[in-house]
């Protein structure tokens, strides 16, 4: 049926609305982010994370694979577990740097950085899981110390709190690393970079046990917050 006039102008409106919301779905889904909040990508087991991200300022996308197009509509990619085999190693080490260098925050705990090995080296140069103390016994002591106060968690500077879980992954810092957290043995536990565009942090707490309302939820909430870029930087 013809149409004209209004009738006629009001039908292409629609039309072109409507194209215009395929292009934005083709392109990874923008078309879908509420105005106003940072997206947030969740790879792996982060149900306990997604915990802390509970807050306006977020939309949160879970993620079943990390290919260069689904990134590039995050400002914040968590990365908690990581399965790849060696073929595949290079290819998303390369991605996650390309992500940052171009402004991402990239937030990968120690589980990732076993399994991928450390995509920035000059931040950090490997990490290893720890289950026992010095001493050979077991770690029965949670505790954790903040200890860089250039860093936007300088109001916990000092301060100590109860990790979630005994076992955690502890990494060797590089030229380029600022160590953020220790545990009580002072082996580096949270390590953080500015690299390229972007920031990125090595976080070796279990955080698929962590809570939403004590010390350890208050450091590491403040942590994503610095990489959506809702917190200040490193302190010269």
């Amino acid at each position: 049926m013809p149409c004209f006039g209004r009738q006629c102008l009001g039908a292409v409106s629609v039309l072109l609305l409507f194209a215009t919301v395929l292009r934005a779905a083709d392109a990874g889904g923008a078309a879908s982010m509420p105005a106003g909040k940072v997206a947030v990508g969740l790879y792996g087991n982060c149900d306990g994370l997604a915990g802390l991200l509970a807050d306006p300022r977020y939309n949160l996308v879970r993620l079943t694979s990390l290919d260069t197009a689904r990134l590039d509509s995050l400002r914040v990619l968590v990365v908690h577990d990581l399965s790849c085999n060696a073929s595949e190693k290079a290819k998303l080490a390369r991605g996650l740097v390309d992500f940052v260098q171009r402004g991402g925050g990239l937030f990968l705990t120690g589980a990732a950085v076993s399994a991928l090995g450390s995509p920035f080296p000059d931040a950090v140069v490997g990490c290893r899981e720890v289950a026992q103390s010095k001493a050979g016994g077991t770690v029965d002591d949670l505790m954790m110390k903040v200890t860089d106060g250039r860093w936007i968690i300088e109001e916990f500077t000092g301060e100590t709190f109860q990790a979630s879980t005994s076992a955690h992954h502890v990494f060797q810092a590089g030229p380029a690393g600022s160590t953020v957290v220790l545990d009580r043995f002072d082996w580096p536990v949270v390590v953080g970079a500015t690299f390229g565009g972007g920031k990125v942090i090595f976080a070796g707490c279990d955080y698929a046990r962590v809570g939403t309302s004590d010390k350890e939820a208050e450091v590491t909430r403040t942590l994503l917050a610095y990489l959506a870029g809702f917190a200040g930087g490193p302190r010269k």
